[in-house]
């Protein structure tokens, strides 16, 4: 049941990151970088489910090694194309001098996935994560 919940979840997530870049009118990889930021964070109803349904499945997952496997491919995705995201910008010269795309990827995600208990519990708000995320997005680009 979990593993249902998971897909699903991931199934969302992807139609609405999808529907959210497509109604974006530039498409720099800062825009597309923030914008599945967004998408990641709970920051409207759809997050919070999908969140805490990540949550669960990542409490599973400590005992449960087929769950920690799903885990790792997950990150090993998303973390390629966040990856691929900073590597294209770099290339389009968007990034600041200096700035190590295959560094800075894992940074930016994992302080996204750092961001989403304090958001649930409500310690930041999610204009208050945002900013932080703009703060780190603007440390990277031009």
């Amino acid at each position: 049941m979990l593993l249902f919940a998971l897909g699903h979840m991931r199934a969302r997530v992807l139609a609405r990151m999808q529907a959210t870049l497509a109604a974006l009118e530039s498409l720099t990889r800062r825009d597309v970088i923030r914008a599945a930021t967004a998408v990641m964070l709970p920051v409207d109803e759809p997050g919070r489910e999908e969140a805490c349904v990540n949550i669960a499945f990542f409490s599973a997952a400590t005992v449960t090694a087929e769950y920690a496997q799903q885990l790792r491919d997950g990150y090993a995705r998303i973390l390629a194309v966040s990856t691929a995201n900073l590597r294209e910008a770099a290339r389009l010269g968007e990034l600041r001098d200096g700035i190590d795309p295959d560094r800075e990827a894992p940074a930016l995600y994992f302080l996204t996935q750092g961001l989403i208990g304090p958001i649930l519990i409500g310690l930041y708000q999610p204009d208050e994560a945002m900013s932080l995320i703009d703060d780190q997005l603007d440390r990277l680009f031009r």
